[in-house]
């Protein structure tokens, strides 16, 4: 509450506590996007690999494998945008409680440029393996819920649907 408090108060209710939002909204989109979009795709070529291989993959593990995958792809192709958002976070909360950290308070490109000249691109992935290693599986257990789930609903619409 401190935080919040003290950000609106130096930033404004409205702009205050939500200096990253745009940020983290747009990044999160693109997230699961990619997400989705590269679960389906590796979906489906699993399939074609069963098929061509004369092999059958139960359908919790073939999820389970393609949501691991779509996640590393979507944390690889937005991890950049979680580096750059938490630094003007971080800049941010500790400008407001008056707390120097080093960091200065910028937009996203600005944040995004200094980050890149302190250290390349590597500087831009500092910390995802340790962020692979919590995401990956997550996501394939997201996917596995998710699949599972769908197919419940599904059997109960077609149950409800004939009367079933």
């Amino acid at each position: 509450i401190t935080i919040w408090y003290s950000l609106s108060q130096e930033l404004g209710y409205l702009k205050g506590p939500w200096i990253a939002a745009l940020p983290t909204m747009v990044g999160t989109s693109i997230y699961y996007g990619f997400k989705f979009l590269t679960f389906e795709e590796i979906v489906k070529r699993i399939d074609i690999w069963c098929d061509d291989n004369d092999t059958q993959i139960p359908t919790d593990l073939r999820n389970a494998t393609a949501g691991l995958f779509s996640g590393v792809i979507g944390n690889s192709i937005t991890y950049p945008n979680n580096c750059i958002r938490k630094r003007m976070q971080a800049a941010h909360i500790c400008g407001a409680l008056r707390i120097d950290s080093g960091y200065a308070r910028e937009r996203w490109l600005k944040t995004a440029i200094r980050l890149y000249h302190e250290g390349g691109i590597p500087r831009l992935y500092r910390g995802f393996g340790i962020n692979l290693v919590r995401n990956a599986p997550n996501t394939a257990i997201q996917f596995v819920v998710y699949k599972r789930l769908q197919r419940v609903w599904n059997q109960s619409q077609y149950e409800l649907v004939n009367g079933v």
